[in-house]
């Protein structure tokens, strides 16, 4: 526990700058935020399996509106962000 206090005491103080929240984060957030709601409206629509249960060996039934819905969780992937260079100040 004393060197944790003393190697804290002799570490620089260092500032934590938040990223600000822009629009694509709000996007993002959004689409994410839509997947399971698409899931929800998806099963309630049609008779979509949304469960699978292996009794033999067989392939799972695939529905088109399942995997929509769950391609919202890929927008976080889609964003492109700049990358940091060294030394870059931000």
């Amino acid at each position: 526990g004393a060197a944790v206090v003393a190697a804290s005491r002799a570490a620089l103080r260092t500032r934590y700058r938040p990223r600000p929240f822009v629009r694509v984060d709000a996007v993002v957030a959004v689409c994410v935020a839509a997947a399971p709601i698409a899931l929800a409206v998806v099963a309630g629509v049609t008779e979509a399996p949304l469960v699978w249960v292996p009794r033999r060996v067989e392939v799972p039934d695939f529905d088109p509106l399942v995997a929509a819905s769950l391609a919202f969780l890929l927008a976080p992937v889609l964003v492109v962000r700049p990358v940091a260079r060294p030394g870059a100040r931000a």
